[in-house]
């Protein structure tokens, strides 16, 4: 296991002043490959990456590679310092996963900590900052990316 960055977080609420709107809606934010949680509207949209966390250990490897992650983002938690001023779940330090599920599979399980986090939940909408780790090798706001948002989409009823 290599050794996991230190990052330090900040996450704050957005006004709707801020955001120049009177309803937020998390999907018009979508970047064309996002990392994102969203049910029902609300979720989290994560850009950049600050950290990432693999393992390529099969489950007849001891740990095994989910044991072996859950190690690794231990260990990042406690090197983390975390300001939340929102305190809702998905607010503070996230990740987003992938794992691979065949023991034959020569693809990494993945944990992902995004250099920014846009999330809302009941109304509320925050921001979340990461430094450190990645993050402090690019500079997000100023760095020259493409973050196309996706076209709106519609879900109809199957037949």
């Amino acid at each position: 296991m290599q050794n996991p960055p230190a990052l330090t977080l900040t996450t704050r609420e957005l006004s709707l002043a801020e955001l120049n709107t009177d309803t937020f809606k998390l999907l018009e934010h979508l970047p064309e490959n996002p990392l994102a949680f969203i049910r029902d509207g609300d979720g989290i949209i994560g850009f950049g990456e600050a950290a990432r966390l693999e393992s390529r250990l099969s489950s007849g490897e001891a740990p095994g590679r989910i044991a072996d992650l859950a190690e690794q983002w231990r260990s990042l938690v406690a090197l983390a310092e975390v300001s939340d001023q929102v305190q809702l779940p998905g607010t503070g330090l996230v990740a987003f996963g992938t794992f691979a599920f065949s023991d034959d599979s020569a693809s990494a399980s993945t944990l992902i900590v995004p250099q920014v986090i846009l999330g809302t939940r009941d109304g509320r909408v925050w921001l979340t900052q990461v430094t450190g780790g990645l993050a402090s090798e690019l500079d997000f706001w100023t760095q020259p990316g493409n973050y196309v948002t996706n076209p709106s989409i519609v879900l109809k009823p199957g037949r």
